[in-house]
């Protein structure tokens, strides 16, 4: 996701609640810890997810861990906002 483009961490819960793991993007550790945990296609029970400047981490009903949700498609239903709303002017 964009940095431009981020969402509010408060709309996170308003995300579509399920996650499909494809396995692409992220770093290769991220990638090689997720091949652990997650089945490529199978999708997932989003619990939460927090927007950082670069990068939204998801978290998984029953799974332990923040995940990169580059390695996911999953549908957003919540509101976009603007850099300088969600940070402040910088």
């Amino acid at each position: 996701m964009p940095c431009s483009d981020l969402l509010a961490k408060k709309n996170m819960s308003k995300l579509d609640n399920h996650a499909v793991y494809h396995g692409k993007g992220g770093y290769e550790g991220q990638r090689d810890q997720a091949n652990k945990v997650f089945k490529v296609g199978v999708g997932y029970e989003i619990k939460s997810g927090v927007c950082g400047r670069c990068s939204t981490d998801l978290e998984f009903e029953g799974v332990e861990g923040k995940w990169n949700s580059v390695l996911f498609s999953y549908n957003e239903k919540c509101p976009r906002i603007k850099v300088a709303d969600y940070y402040g002017n910088f």
